[in-house]
């Protein structure tokens, strides 16, 4: 079991025992490290409904290490520390393969693809089930610094990177690394 903030009603959060998630072969389970609070939290928190009918573990800034690998993940190992990338896109549509991740077609009318804390359960926990290719490295940086970074580079790194990486294959997503410079 663990720990988790959930929203459990319209305006209600709620620190309840949780059954750790369990990974599918294309996952990761992250222990988390720091989770940070935004504007969109607050936003769920006081929306009138319910995001969906089970409570839902809110956050999306979340930094912390791999505790365990799907099976099916290669190049990652528990142990790693880094963010996570909260654009869980399919990486192969149009859309994804221009660098465009925030309109995944496979979102559907939605226009917004799963992002943790906003639909999958979110990083206000001990531990996150996530997409592996959603795991970027921050080698020491500490977790609380990191974690806000999670939300707040995607724009840069989706501007820097898009001009610079090849379209992706209709195999799995792109291995990501923290943006430089």
């Amino acid at each position: 079991m663990m720990r988790a903030l959930q929203l459990t009603e319209p305006g209600v959060l709620e620190l309840r025992e949780v059954p750790v998630p369990e990974i599918g072969p294309d996952e990761l389970l992250l222990r988390v490290g720091a989770a940070g609070i935004c504007h969109s939290d607050l936003h769920v928190l006081h929306l009138p409904f319910q995001l969906r009918a089970q409570p839902l573990t809110l956050g999306h800034e979340v930094a912390g290490t791999i505790e365990a690998v799907g099976a099916a993940v290669e190049g990652r190992s528990a142990g790693e520390r880094g963010v996570v990338y909260l654009c869980w896109s399919c990486g192969r549509c149009r859309e994804c393969a221009s660098g465009n991740e925030n309109v995944c077609l496979a979102a559907g009318r939605s226009a917004m693809p799963p992002c943790p804390g906003l639909g999958p359960d979110g990083g206000m926990a001990e531990y996150l089930r996530m997409p592996a290719d959603a795991f970027v490295p921050i080698g020491d940086l500490d977790f609380r610094q990191a974690a806000p970074l999670a939300d707040a580079a995607p724009t840069r790194y989706s501007t820097s990177s898009a001009t610079t990486r090849p379209a992706r294959s209709p195999s799995p997503r792109s291995r990501r690394t923290a943006p430089t410079g």
